[in-house]
């Protein structure tokens, strides 16, 4: 990953982005954020041992869970940013010095969110790879990444143009369902693929609420199978 994720980023930017979602209870990017967090939220348990890889300012572990939560990223600034406005929810270090003393077995549970799009295949594998050593027999692996064959080909363009981020210079893997499970077949035993935030993103331009309403509602007509998000969930069996 290049420079802009490790020195260019404004620390805490996507908090602060979420915050000021969640204070006006509208937005388009805060209801992706919120989407996503209260997904991966339905796998914590309080007794769990949680890593958060690529945790950036540490929202999701500030917000969302137990205590027993471990956040790394490849930024010292947005550690920095979740030590000074979350750690007493969580630990963090940088990716560069959880390296050093990684342990195999050691969670129940491995969240990473909005990565795999920004790395290659090669490095998928090799990360998936390592992060199974971490995780306990009967534990979780639990990827997101945009789904390009929904609105997210819209969405990014809206983000090109309005936010701070490009989209279009950073994303190196556009994924498709067909994509991420051929990727996935040949090194995983057993995953599951699901699609979520469907056609309520419209919605969370005037209200959060309305559309979280609106995801249930196609959520139980549809199911998974539509939807801007794909949440990749990985036993080691």
């Amino acid at each position: 990953m290049n420079e802009f994720w490790t020195e260019e980023l404004e620390p805490g930017y996507y908090d602060l982005k979420f915050s000021k979602g969640l204070k006006s209870k509208r937005g388009v990017q805060s209801f992706w954020h919120l989407g996503t967090f209260k997904k991966m939220a339905e796998y914590l348990k309080p007794d769990m041992n949680h890593l958060d890889y690529a945790c950036g300012p540490g929202t999701f572990i500030g917000m969302y869970t137990f205590g027993n939560s471990f956040g790394v990223d490849i930024s010292e600034n947005q550690i920095n940013y979740a030590k000074l406005n979350y750690g007493d929810k969580g630990k963090f270090d940088t990716l560069e010095n959880f390296l050093n003393y990684k342990e195999k077995d050691s969670y129940d549970l491995i969240t990473i969110m909005g990565l795999i799009e920004f790395i290659s295949d090669e490095e998928i594998l090799r990360l998936n790879e390592e992060l199974l050593k971490m995780v306990r027999k009967g534990g979780k692996l639990v990827y997101t990444t945009p789904n390009f064959r929904g609105l997210m080909f819209f969405l990014e363009i809206a983000l090109n143009f309005f936010g701070k981020v490009n989209y279009s210079d950073e994303h190196v893997n556009k994924f498709s369902r067909k994509k991420l499970k051929n990727l996935f077949y040949d090194s995983t035993k057993s995953y599951k693929i699901k699609n979520f935030i469907n056609v309520s993103l419209f919605f969370s331009i005037f209200s959060h609420s309305v559309a979280l309403k609106v995801e249930n509602i196609v959520d139980k007509l549809f199911g998974s199978r539509f939807g801007s998000l794909m949440l990749i969930e990985i036993n080691n069996v």
